[in-house]
């Protein structure tokens, strides 16, 4: 998804929580920025707001056009999957 986007490892982002979500939104003065080579880390209180847990399974939904990355909680990758017929452990 971050390649998608167009991100490198020197993206910077703000970040904020929206209606239950991370919202990630590249920005040059960007308090954030990339862990390594497409890898997003969410730091631990936006992770708690949002229910989110080191490890877990999240949906990831991105806009190139606006530069923006949406982590969405198990909740709604759950709920996603189960439309699908499909369950996140498989």
């Amino acid at each position: 998804m971050v390649a998608a986007l167009g991100w490198s490892r020197a993206q910077r982002c703000e970040l904020g929580v929206v209606a239950g979500s991370v919202l990630l939104r590249a920005h040059p003065d960007g308090l954030y920025g990339l862990s390594g080579p497409g890898y997003v880390v969410v730091p631990a209180r936006a992770r708690s707001r949002c229910g989110i847990s080191p490890g877990d399974r999240v949906l990831l939904a991105g806009s190139p056009r606006q530069g923006v990355l949406l982590v969405h909680p198990p909740v709604v990758a759950e709920r996603h999957a189960a439309v699908l017929g499909m369950s996140l452990d498989e």
